[in-house]
């Protein structure tokens, strides 16, 4: 299945869409925000396919999605603007209360925002910035970081590793909101056998070698530590597409920049080569509504490819794209087990 695509004629030198909002922004600094909501809701679709629109463009959620819940209304949070750290940042990725940030030569920083959840509705209620500074994970290079579940996968040019945390609550059984506690840091030839350019993003750790990609599955909440990585294959490109400059991975598939094109290599069906050099791209892979699309940006326009091939697939069985019931079947299988233990414990007794 082709990707839907919308183009928007200007030069940009990036995207960002966000709580229904679009942010482009220009090659001479100028900013542009759009009611991305509002074009969406204002096109004249028919009305057979109008679901399937708002899918491709608005609401990713109702495809990836365990459960479609109505939206709450937000409560705006202002801060006042300060400066916590002078070191040099080259990536940032945010999840799980923290800051993960990548410095370059000084290694992989976290910040904790000291976020805690409310006695209401699970919504975060209180920031306190003044917790400490930002702490070092790993002296080792890193150029570029995300979130593997709640990890931090760090990248550089030529390596990458995997900062570790465990969530346990107090009687040591997994618990998705209980604190993370950091573990070891496993390096790439641990993880994949071999060195090489590698990012990772949920579930899927991956790892660039001569004309294909290593392709292994990080399962966290497994007990032992070796039992946490699992080899699930290799994805192949062509030579003439050249070497891999950046990728990273989201709900509908793989998504890496070579010298020579963007290559798409979804959850389902063919890889999908989209030639010629772009200025900049992004995914939206932990967002809610967005994760089923792609923003590239040209010299003269920007292209938002939706992908919706894959919502009637296993994700079980996914190789290139984040698997993103895994963790949702995990979830149920613990509670499954909690109610049945004290099932058992109320007929002991």
């Amino acid at each position: 299945m082709q990707p839907v695509k919308m183009c928007i004629p200007g030069k940009y030198w990036d995207s960002f869409i966000y709580k229904g909002r679009i942010y482009l922004f220009g090659i001479n600094g100028d900013i542009r925000s759009l009611d991305w909501d509002r074009l969406i809701f204002s096109w004249r679709i028919p009305e057979k396919i109008k679901i399937a629109f708002e899918c491709a463009f608005q609401r990713s959620d109702y495809l990836y999605s365990g459960e479609v819940q109505n939206l709450l209304n937000d409560q705006e949070i202002k801060l006042i603007v300060e400066k916590k750290w002078d070191g040099p940042v080259l990536g940032l990725s945010a999840a799980y209360g923290a800051l993960a940030m990548a410095a370059g030569s000084e290694g992989l920083y976290e910040f904790d925002l000291n976020l805690r959840f409310g006695a209401i509705d699970h919504l975060f209620c209180a920031i306190d910035f003044d917790k400490k500074n930002p702490h070092q994970l790993s002296s080792t290079v890193c150029r570029d970081c995300g979130w593997a579940y709640w990890s931090v996968f760090a990248s550089s040019d030529t390596s990458g590793y995997l900062a570790e945390f465990s969530k346990h609550n107090d009687n040591n059984t997994y618990d998705r909101e209980a604190e993370r506690h950091f573990e070891r840091v496993e390096n790439a030839p641990r993880i994949f056998g071999s060195d090489g350019f590698c990012w990772g993003v949920q579930d899927k750790l991956c790892q660039a070698v001569p004309n294909a990609i290593k392709v292994v599955k990080y399962s966290p909440w497994e007990e032992d530590p070796k039992s946490r990585i699992h080899h699930v294959g290799m994805v192949n490109f062509a030579s003439w597409q050249g070497s891999v400059i950046s990728a990273s991975t989201a709900s509908f598939g793989m998504v890496v920049e070579l010298e020579n094109a963007i290559v798409v290599f979804p959850s389902h069906g063919q890889e999908i080569t989209l030639p010629g050099e772009p200025i900049n791209w992004r995914i939206f892979p932990r967002s809610k509504h967005y994760e089923n699309q792609l923003h590239i940006i040209y010299d003269d326009h920007l292209e938002i490819l939706s992908f919706n091939q894959d919502y009637l697939v296993n994700q079980e069985d996914n190789i290139s794209g984040i698997s993103i019931f895994s963790q949702q079947k995990r979830n149920k299988n613990l509670m499954f087990r909690k109610e049945n233990n004290e099932l058992s414990m109320s007929f002991s007794i």
